[in-house]
């Protein structure tokens, strides 16, 4: 497709997409648009309708840009089928993360109470054991003595998981960031896996597998494996979080809860993210306030930046002559990387500004640029 020929045909997709809206009075719905000639698919990644504009926005200059461009191959075909399929799936958001896997949801029932029983029957100085210690004598730092904090706050998280057994605030809360961790970890491989075609790498596939193999896939995340063997610096890092791999073998509640959490990630679209326009934003916020009841975060001092004072800052450092475009930013309480998601989203769509897809050099040196720490079990995937 010529160069003339390739800016038509986008254009006139654009168009098409606003007059379509015009008719159905309804300006924020997500569409998929693709343009083909038998030679090159282009796939809209940067909808102008669904880009929140503020000082980070960084729209394409020509139609052209607003798509990625992919030679015709079986891939591209795949993407396309992928995409039009996800629009019978759950957009992946933080709002639907938080009502799928939040406490208001069956499934986080039966996990966390899986994974309190586990913990529960720790042996003294064993794996799980050590790991919850070491947790506890960093966060102790953060929050002061757990211990201090017992009683009332232990119910609270309690009746919000009906939870059978009674453990101490801090076990609870040990069990509540492991499970953000598990899901934030399968929540991002399973994207990255999408999109470098690296399919049975997805966990949304590793439902049916044998409980050995099934344990291997999950065991090889925590050793920093990636799909298409990508190499990203620091995405994943064997944490404190993974104690509960050392105690699945045999365990079938948590392999069962394990392969029914996989099956509620195979309901999203996450090729919307990958291959469409879905926004990107920092979804695993919404999930994290809603897997720790607001009364524990309360009492523990624990407080998210709200995300139009984040954009506040930003903007203030902006003025002040910060390089927040090229700029080595550290951000050492990322949390889920309030700060650090508006950056990093504009110098990745900038990447891919000219419509090709960006190389995985390209990626991992804006990737560089970033540096991020956090007490919460978002640390499992920062940038490095």
């Amino acid at each position: 497709m010529g160069r003339a020929r390739r800016e038509h045909g986008a254009q006139q997709a654009l168009d098409y997409l606003a007059l379509l809206r015009s008719d159905q009075h309804n300006g924020s719905e997500a569409f998929t648009a693709v343009v083909a000639d038998g030679r090159q698919w282009g796939f809209l990644v940067t909808d102008p309708v669904m880009v929140e504009h503020d000082l980070f926005t960084v729209l394409p200059e020509t139609a052209t840009g607003h798509f990625l461009w992919r030679e015709n191959s079986p891939a591209a075909c795949r993407h396309f089928l992928e995409l039009i399929g996800s629009h019978q799936q759950t957009p992946v958001t933080g709002r639907t993360l938080a009502s799928m896997f939040g406490p208001d949801a069956e499934l986080s029932h039966r996990v966390v109470a899986v994974l309190a029983q586990a913990l529960a029957a720790r042996g003294s100085s064993d794996r799980p054991d050590t790991l919850y210690w070491e947790w506890r004598r960093a966060l102790d730092v953060v929050y002061g003595d757990l211990d201090l904090a017992e009683g009332r706050l232990a119910r609270v998280v309690q009746d919000a998981y009906d939870m059978p057994v009674s453990r101490s605030v801090g076990e609870l809360l040990f069990v509540l960031h492991t499970y953000f961790a598990l899901v934030a970890r399968l929540v991002a491989v399973e994207i990255l896996a999408t999109g470098s075609d690296d399919v049975e790498f997805r966990p949304t596939a590793w439902r049916a597998l044998p409980d050995a193999d099934l344990l291997d896939r999950l065991a090889r995340l925590d050793r920093g494996d990636l799909p298409g063997g990508l190499d990203i610096a620091n995405l994943f890092e064997a944490d404190l979080f993974s104690w509960w791999l050392g105690v699945a073998d045999g365990n079938s509640d948590l392999l069962a809860v394990l392969r029914d959490l996989l099956a509620a990630l195979g309901g999203l679209a996450f090729p919307r993210i990958v291959f469409g326009p879905a926004p990107a934003g920092d979804v695993l916020r919404d999930l994290y306030q809603a897997l720790v009841p607001r009364q524990l975060r309360r009492a523990l001092g624990e407080f998210l930046t709200p995300v139009w004072l984040a954009g506040a800052c930003l903007e203030s450092l902006a003025t002040a002559g910060a390089d927040l475009a090229d700029g080595r930013v550290l951000d050492p309480t990322c949390g889920t990387g309030t700060f650090l998601m508006p950056i990093l989203t504009r110098r990745v769509r900038r990447l891919a500004a000219t419509g090709e897809r960006p190389d995985a050099a390209a990626v991992q040196a804006v990737l560089n640029t970033c540096a991020a720490w956090t007490s919460t079990p978002s640390r499992s995937l920062r940038p490095g």
